[in-house]
């Protein structure tokens, strides 16, 4: 059974904030936009798949883990140190709950283990000093080249092997204003081997380590309060920019029309206009029926949103 819901949305930018409404559900009325330059704005129409009923929430369920061993190609030895990150690769969970991946470093014995993770597929992927990264695929890559975990379950034997070969990319995450990120999530991808990213994370400097095959790469980079910032160059290198432009935030409150009584559990989505190139996010509402949608890039979004 579906409600008529309504949003009440406030969005900001870095420098510039706005006030929008946006009303959904059947004959509810609805007005208003943000006028602020660059921000954000909200749409008076009704939001395509509004109320016709929210996936499961993987968050309430009980969380997994994945365990395995990092080894090396030449030799078979362990990997100590390598940092181990799963990224979500399924669509049950929104762009807040997964934007940042689940990672951890592997110990003497190559040994890793990753806790609290949502229910659902995970790409697995294993980092290490002097070496291009590993993805895990799976018997079978092309049918399942992910990890799928089910509520509670502790999956182990998910090994993966380190080849030689890399090349050192240095680099640095800046404020497009000026300045270091530190702490800035780094992924470095070689864009003629495959899609596995090297995984690391800016220091105090704001500066980076990678190491991949030989040849052209792309960077992104992400960091709290901040959009994601992009980067290209050859490997190896000394010099990879990555610039981050402070992010905007669309923030609001989702409640029943007619009632006013706050929705728990909804997804608001914020997608961008194709023509300004804008980001997409997502999150979900609390028991007040809250929800913050952060890092987007500047611009003008039409918010949509699912509840039972």
């Amino acid at each position: 059974m579906t409600r008529r819901a309504a949003l009440v949305l406030a969005v900001g930018a870095a420098v510039a904030l706005g006030v929008g409404y946006l009303r959904c559900g059947r004959g509810a009325p609805g007005a208003g936009s943000s006028s602020s330059a660059g921000a954000p704005v909200a749409s008076s129409e009704r939001p395509a798949g509004a109320a016709r009923g929210a996936r499961r929430d993987p968050m309430r369920l009980p969380r997994a883990s994945i365990a395995g061993t990092i080894t090396v190609a030449d030799g078979g030895a362990a990997v100590a140190g390598a940092l181990v990150c799963a990224a979500y690769a399924g669509a049950e969970l929104t762009v807040e709950e997964r934007r940042q991946p689940t990672c951890a470093r592997s110990g003497a014995d190559g040994g890793y283990q990753l806790d609290t993770l949502a229910p659902g597929a995970w790409n697995l992927t294993a980092s290490a000093d002097g070496r291009p990264p590993a993805r895990w695929r799976g018997p079978l890559p092309e049918l399942a080249p992910a990890v799928r975990v089910e509520a509670g379950e502790a999956k182990r034997g998910i090994d993966l092997v380190l080849r030689p070969g890399g090349v050192r990319v240095r680099g640095v995450v800046n404020d497009i204003g000026g300045g270091p990120i530190a702490d800035a999530w780094v992924a470095v991808e070689s864009t003629r081997v495959d899609d596995t990213a090297f995984h690391t994370r800016s220091g105090a400097d704001g500066s980076f380590t990678a190491w991949l095959m030989p040849g052209d790469v792309r960077a992104s980079a992400t960091a709290d309060g901040y959009a994601e910032g992009r980067g290209e160059g050859v490997a190896p290198t000394e010099q990879l920019e990555i610039l981050l432009s402070p992010g905007a935030t669309l923030a609001g409150v989702m409640v029943e029309a007619g009632t006013g009584t706050p929705v728990e559990g909804a997804t608001v989505v914020a997608e961008g206009t194709w023509w300004e190139a804008g980001s997409t996010g997502s999150a979900r509402t609390n028991e007040r029926g809250e929800f913050r949608i952060t890092g987007l890039q500047p611009g003008r979004y039409k918010p949509t949103a699912q509840a039972t």
